[in-house]
């Protein structure tokens, strides 16, 4: 299956000020090492771009003040009902399987803080949209998190809102992911924005 969203990419190059570079350097080669670049992301191929594979690994964390920084969004999309719409926000399951949470990560040093939002609703979620502005600012404690520049596990997540345009039927994680539409009204933000 050929993945075929260049226009997130050329919208993604124009915010970076790189849709020139893209242009000029010339070919499919160029375009595609320019894209993980601009990403962050690898692309599997085998002549076509065909797969996006999540990034891993801690070396390019961003950490401030014993926190290690991380950005995610709460996707949502409104649903036509019989008096109106309704508001829906995307949940996935965590990796553990305990529970549903909102696709969050580590803010990368090569990266904004909302490069960073839009790339962990890809990686983890499989959505595309438009960041609406950011939410808040929460802390909570990771057991999963400690290490060298943060050994007592605080994180600090910078959390955007995000108007999905596009969900994708395949994306990075996938198969250690599972995603469910869920209705707003029955969401308390704060407890699965800082439970997992």
């Amino acid at each position: 299956m050929e993945w075929t969203s260049v226009s997130f990419f050329h919208q993604h190059c124009r915010r970076r000020r790189c849709h020139g570079a893209a242009a000029g350097a010339g070919g499919e080669n160029s375009l595609r090492l320019l894209y993980k670049r601009a990403l962050g992301i690898t692309i599997a191929t085998s002549g076509r771009m065909t797969a996006l594979v999540a990034r891993t690994g801690r070396h390019q964390q961003r950490y401030e003040h014993g926190h290690r920084l991380v950005a995610g969004c709460i996707p949502y999309r409104y649903r036509p009902t019989g008096d109106g719409k309704s508001m829906e926000v995307l949940m996935i399951s965590s990796q553990r399987g305990e529970g549903l949470l909102f696709p969050k990560g580590g803010w990368e040093t090569d990266e904004t803080v909302e490069e960073a939002a839009c790339r962990e609703a890809l990686e983890e979620a499989g959505v595309k949209g438009h960041l609406q502005g950011m939410l808040g600012t929460w802390d909570f404690k990771s057991k999963r998190q400690q290490g060298v520049f943060c050994p007592e596990g605080l994180c600090r997540a910078y959390m955007f809102a995000l108007d999905v345009t596009e969900q994708l039927e395949t994306w990075p994680e996938q198969h250690a992911r599972q995603r469910q539409w869920v209705s707003s009204l029955f969401i308390n933000f704060t407890t699965y924005i800082s439970v997992y």
